[in-house]
Parts: C-alpha cells; structure tokens; sequence
C-alpha cells in the first residue's frame, strides 16, 4: 500500500515538475482570453517579441487589417462605458505587455 502512495506522490510531482518546466521555456507568448460585459471576444496572435528564459524570438505575421480578414473576424460592438476584461491562464510579468491601438476610420 505504501509503495503504492509513494509512487502516486512521486508521479504526480514528475508531472507537476515537467508543467513548470515546459511553462518556463515556453517560446510563444501566452494568448489572452477577453471579455466584455459578460461576452467572449475573439482573439488572434499578431507579430510579437518574446523573451523565455533560454531562447528569444520576435515573430512578424500580416498586418492586423489582414489577419481580421484572413481569420474572418467581426468587430465588437460595446458602449463607450463597457468595461473590457483581459485575462491570462499565468499573470504576466508587470510591463511586460503593450498594445496597439488601430483605427480603420480616423475622425478629422
């Protein structure tokens, strides 16, 4: 019975270790989910830099007008007040992450 724990416990911190490991060297940025009042918003990975903790990489994809398009995306509509959520499964580091604001349609 005991050895039965002891290769349980020892199983689940193998497990627990590799999670850590893998999240550590992960080489991609962590993908956000978002929400506005209470309603889940697509999101899509862009170009990026990111830093782990053995490699580095940036990576360029299409322009965002592109990648609406190519992932057929709708815009969000929401009122001026609405509150956004972003989340992520690990937080990330503070000032770590900045945004891109476009707008297809300049008021003059």
């Amino acid at each position: 019975m005991k050895k039965n724990v002891m290769t349980f416990l020892v199983c689940v911190l193998l497990a627990i270790g590799i999670y850590f490991v893998i999240s550590i060297l992960n080489l991609n940025p962590p993908k956000p989910s978002i929400t506005v009042e209470d309603s889940k918003v697509e999101v899509v990975q862009g170009s990026y830099c990111w830093k782990g903790l053995i490699t580095a990489q940036c990576v360029d994809s299409i322009s965002p007008p592109e990648l609406i398009k190519h992932h057929d995306l709708k815009p969000v509509v929401v009122s001026p007040k609405a509150k956004l959520k972003i989340d992520f499964h690990h937080e990330p580091l503070e000032n770590s992450l900045g945004v891109d604001r476009w707008i297809s349609n300049p008021r003059n």
